[in-house]
């Protein structure tokens, strides 16, 4: 998702997303330490459908991982926003 600081992307996420979706902070000082496929593959393996990631960009080697996980998991939704671009 696209779009100006402040107008409410995180917001939205949060009331909209259903209970199957992770939502993981990436620019969260307790997530930042673990690597977004660990924490991708520990939800999936848990019965997560998918999972929002807020501030993508802050998650270190973002791109590898999320090719891996949708390698790995086919079908699972990669949801990621507040970054350049969406991955769907």
């Amino acid at each position: 998702m696209l779009g100006p600081r402040g107008v409410g992307k995180t917001t939205l996420t949060l009331v909209t997303r259903s209970k199957e979706m992770l939502y993981i902070p990436a620019d969260n000082p307790l997530v930042a330490p673990f690597k977004l496929w660990d924490i991708c593959e520990a939800a999936f393996r848990a019965g997560y459908d998918g999972r929002y990631i807020d501030e993508l960009h802050y998650a270190r080697e973002w791109a590898v991982h999320l090719k891996a996980l949708y390698d790995a998991f086919p079908g699972k939704s990669d949801l990621g926003h507040r970054q350049q671009q969406c991955i769907a």
